[in-house]
């Protein structure tokens, strides 16, 4: 039975060849220089450059059966003056007009992500079609973002983060060859380490210590400790449960993007750990800082004098995702959860002897937890009678950026309020 030529974008057929022809179509990007500037917000507002006018050549023979699905390509030639003849990519019979909306929509993404703007090679079976991809600043999402004394976090930060991130991927091997720091990470994932309660038999029954809350970013804490005593300390690694290192290698800057950046973390992160169910974590009990704190990140051996590296301990765990950012958790699973991942963090640190601890704002940045009740659900569980005796410091770094005012920052003033002085 004949198949109708005439057929319907929406139906399956058309479907599954439009899928077949987007996994056979790979992409690559070929950056150019600027000429906008990037921080430049009429370049946000405004509309893109006009594309150059295309000529397109004399239709295809349809009639012909040995007409392949390839030969829906036609080809076009640019008529701008100011560079080189490109070939572009054209589709425009039903299911092609599809897949160029497809390709359309990867190409704004790219262009979206990207700093300098030049041209998308498309390859398929064995031929390459450019696209040009106007030159363009990164967008603003909301034009609230541009406050006074604040410039918006733009594109050109992120690739500085992203060069950050690809130095320190090449200077790990030598920091782990003349460090302590190793690329161990022991991995929990639902484990009898952190289901059972701590045995208090074997708690080093400890004076009472006070909990202390500081504005400062968690490796600031932990070196504070160690400048007052060479005892190993933990950080808590607000991770993602997704990928290896959140968005470090993109230029992202939240809590686990800033430890990766400057310290051999990243390495002891395996990949094939993620995604991370709910009761998951990684403790890694030989970490090197050997870089320092954003923006410049400097090597310790280029400081003048030069510092040595110092070494931590970290404990990696993912809060929930909230959707919204609310004053209360909406579903009472939410807290549940929260409870037991707080739990499994302070088991897993009495487990493996950790006495000093500089814990974190749980959850409260990009992931939307409700502040108020991260601090007193941390406030509840530290006075349970299971974890009393294990600790001999407990800092709460809840980092507060220098252009803002501590007094200002809601997370650093609940975690205070709620925590500053508390005896366990």
């Amino acid at each position: 039975m004949s198949t109708p030529n005439n057929k319907r974008p929406g139906s399956s057929t058309t479907s599954n060849s439009l899928a077949k022809k987007f996994r056979q179509t790979t992409l690559s990007f070929a950056p150019v220089p600027r000429t906008r500037r990037p921080n430049d917000i009429t370049n946000v507002i405004s509309p893109p450059p006009a594309k150059p006018e295309l000529k397109k050549p004399p239709p295809l023979n349809r009639d012909d059966s040995t007409t392949s699905q390839a030969d829906s390509i036609c080809s076009y030639t640019s008529q701008d003056t100011n560079s080189q003849a490109s070939n572009f990519l054209e589709l425009g019979e039903d299911d092609d007009s599809q897949l160029s909306q497809a390709l359309g929509s990867q190409l704004s993404e790219l262009e979206f992500y990207s700093q300098e703007s030049g041209s998308v090679t498309a390859e398929r079976e064995g031929q390459q079609f450019v696209y040009p991809v106007p030159v363009w600043s990164r967008p603003i999402r909301k034009l609230d973002m541009v406050r006074e004394k604040r410039k918006p976090y733009g594109a050109q930060h992120k690739f500085h983060e992203a060069r950050v991130a690809a130095e320190t991927l090449l200077a790990i091997p030598q920091i782990i060859a003349t460090t302590a720091a190793t690329t161990e990470g022991k991995f929990y994932v639902d484990a009898p380490e952190t289901r059972y309660y701590l045995n208090l038999r074997f708690s080093p029954n400890l004076p009472k210590c006070k909990v202390s809350v500081t504005s400062e970013d968690s490796y600031a804490a932990a070196i504070r400790l160690l400048s007052n005593s060479p005892s190993s300390v933990c950080v808590l690694n607000m991770a993602s449960s997704k990928s290896q290192g959140g968005g470090w290698l993109e230029g992202c800057t939240a809590q686990e993007e800033q430890l990766c950046y400057r310290s051999t973390l990243i390495r002891t992160l395996d990949p094939s750990h993620y995604p991370w169910p709910d009761l998951t974590a990684i403790f890694s009990p030989s970490v090197a800082i050997f870089r320092a704190s954003a923006p410049n990140y400097e090597f310790y051996a280029s400081l003048t004098p030069p510092r040595d590296p110092e070494m931590v301990s970290v404990i990696s765990v993912a809060a929930i995702r909230c959707k919204k950012l609310k004053d209360r958790w909406e579903m009472p699973w939410q807290r549940r959860v929260m409870r037991q991942k707080m739990k499994l963090i302070l088991r897993i640190c009495a487990r493996n002897k950790q006495k000093r601890l500089v814990l974190s704002a749980f959850g409260c940045g990009a992931f939307l937890n409700p502040n108020i009740e991260v601090a007193e659900l941390w406030k509840e569980i530290l006075e349970e009678k299971e974890f009393r005796g294990w600790w001999e410091e407990i800092v709460f770094a809840v980092f507060v950026p220098k252009v803002c005012d501590p007094e200002l920052d809601s997370n650093f003033v609940v975690f205070r309020d709620v925590l500053e002085g508390l005896e366990v």
